[in-house]
């Protein structure tokens, strides 16, 4: 089966999911998400080359995930920013070494999350204004179309600015990686359309296109490169030392392969997504908790905090349904955010009132809509509940 990019799965399912900008209920706002939690109930076996997704159930013909077989995978789960619980199943690639509480995979639209936080902390120190024109802050490049001189940063964080590709398939290892401005315009040997505000500002649509608007404001202020800047300023900080925006170097590095449904690695092992806010990021599962701690730490205004706490309110607000800026908000207050790139799925919940995170990342591709019936029942520590 041919990769399916996270956008279509993220646009389709909230667009189902909300009706006239609320959620409908929990269940099925957050189906497409949570069901990739579906592997903290996993009776993980080996399986040959993997692992074999078992539910206490049997939801498959023979007892097994219907989806097929994980390579593998990992999870963590903190509380109180503090680390309690971290496992890892499987393998990095099929018949390869076993992934640990080192292995990197891609985040995926995770990553639009840290970019987030990114842009927030640039803004609570006056290096940008989250209400201000972005054409009025960017200098190498202008948001085109009908709409363009009204798009703002906080809109491109809720997906709410207009602006278009929703997402990004990513680029073989051998190919020639475009510059995020020929990203943005369409131009030479990009596989995307052009960024441009074609749609009136205030309605929900999911555009990691305009999330790389922001890594080019984010350049633009700071006059760093993308990945320079996050590694000093969120990174560092919140002790993210497995985060990268950087292609790993095999054999040394430890990093997975992404594989398709078939078990099939990914051409290369992995594509490459110099779209670095939108899809780029390199990370560990205790890596991602460590994130979202820095957010909960930030909403309790603690005095370490990487945001203030008015910023962190208004990042976890929601603006349209459960979009808030850069990640998604049940109806009652859980934070999440999914992410899936070729060969692979990714899921971060943080709950505020519990201080509690949980991250899962994959190197296979699963589908989040057969993976949400298994969340139902969960016996494990975690305070989430459908």
């Amino acid at each position: 089966m041919s990769p399916q990019t996270e956008n279509a799965i993220m646009s389709r399912n909230l667009a189902k999911h909300t009706l006239n900008g609320s959620i409908v209920d929990r269940r099925r706002a957050m189906q497409f998400a949570l069901g990739a939690l579906a592997a903290a109930r996993f009776v993980l076996l080996p399986s040959g080359d993997g692992v074999t997704a078992q539910t206490a159930s049997g939801d498959g013909d023979d007892g097994t995930m219907a989806t097929g077989d994980i390579v593998g995978a990992g999870i963590s789960f903190s509380r109180n920013a503090r680390i309690e619980m971290s496992q890892s199943v499987g393998h990095r690639t099929a018949g390869g070494a076993d992934v640990n509480g080192q292995t990197r995979f891609q985040a995926a639209s995770i990553s639009k999350t840290v970019n987030s936080c990114a842009v927030l902390m640039l803004a609570d120190v006056g290096r940008l204004e989250l209400d201000r024109p972005v054409n009025a802050q960017l200098r190498r490049w202008q948001v085109p179309g009908p709409f363009g001189d009204t798009v703002t940063p906080s809109m491109l964080l809720s997906h709410t600015a207009g602006t278009s590709v929703s997402g990004f398939p990513g680029y073989p290892r051998d190919s020639q990686v475009p510059t995020l401005v020929d990203i943005l315009n369409g131009a030479g040997h990009v596989n995307t359309m052009p960024v441009v505000a074609d749609q009136s500002p205030g309605q929900f649509r999911y555009s990691g296109g305009g999330t790389s608007v922001l890594q080019l404001l984010v350049e633009d202020v700071t006059d760093q490169p993308y990945a320079s800047f996050v590694q000093e300023t969120v990174f560092a900080p919140l002790g993210m030392t497995r985060s990268t925006y950087q292609a790993p170097d095999r054999p040394v590095t430890n990093a997975a392969n992404g594989h398709y449904r078939d078990r099939r690695a990914v051409e290369g092992g992995f594509r490459l997504y110099p779209e670095l806010a939108a899809a780029g990021l390199w990370t560990t599962p205790a890596d991602l908790c460590r994130m979202s701690d820095g957010i909960l730490r930030s909403l309790r205004g603690h005095a370490d905090a990487v945001l203030s706490r008015e910023t962190a309110l208004r990042m976890t607000s929601p603006v349209v349904g459960p979009s808030a800026l850069g990640i998604f908000v049940s109806d009652d207050g859980v934070l999440f955010h999914a992410g899936f790139n070729a060969g692979f799925v990714s899921l971060l919940l943080a709950d505020p009132a519990s201080m509690t995170s949980v991250a899962i990342m994959v190197n296979s591709e699963a589908d989040p809509n057969v993976l949400a019936g298994l969340f139902d029942g969960v016996r494990a520590p975690f305070p989430f509940r459908m």
